[in-house]
């Protein structure tokens, strides 16, 4: 039975593949999870437009998050600490809070793209890395000083 793929099956194919399985399989799992259709010549020409259209989705979001990686190598943000009088710190600075500082750059990212060891209780210079895409990913530094 040919079948065209509309997501990610393991061990079976990617998005937009045409593959030949077995007809149970097919009917019984992949059509009524609405992870693949039946290969008709409308369907597959339907398909390779859609694509065409991801790709080319795909390929706009990599030039996006290229260009925004190269903004974030040089950036070096500042942040302070409240600190007590022997040297303990009455905060931390936050994942939520570097967001804001970037959104501060004009820069808006959401916290979960951000990644290194939270929270941040001591005062230095820490190198804070962004995953903006699948294949790309890059750090800036934050210097955190006391208040």
């Amino acid at each position: 039975m040919k079948i065209v793929l509309l997501k990610d099956v393991k061990n079976v194919g990617q998005a937009f593949d045409i593959v030949d399985v077995k007809a149970g399989f097919g009917r019984n799992y992949l059509i009524p999870k609405k992870l693949a259709c039946l290969a008709s010549a409308g369907k597959i020409r339907e398909i390779e437009n859609l694509k065409q259209h991801y790709t080319d989705k795909l390929n706009r979001e990599r030039s996006l998050a290229q260009s925004l990686a190269q903004k974030l190598e040089g950036l070096a943000l500042k942040a302070s600490l409240k600190m007590g009088s022997k040297g303990k710190s009455f905060g931390s600075i936050t994942a939520a809070e570097v967001a804001e500082l970037l959104e501060g750059q004009g820069i808006k990212l959401s916290k979960k793209m951000l990644n290194y060891e939270w929270p941040i209780k001591e005062p230095g210079v820490y190198s804070v890395g962004v995953r903006l895409h699948p294949d790309i990913s890059c750090q800036f530094k934050l210097w955190v000083g006391e208040e």
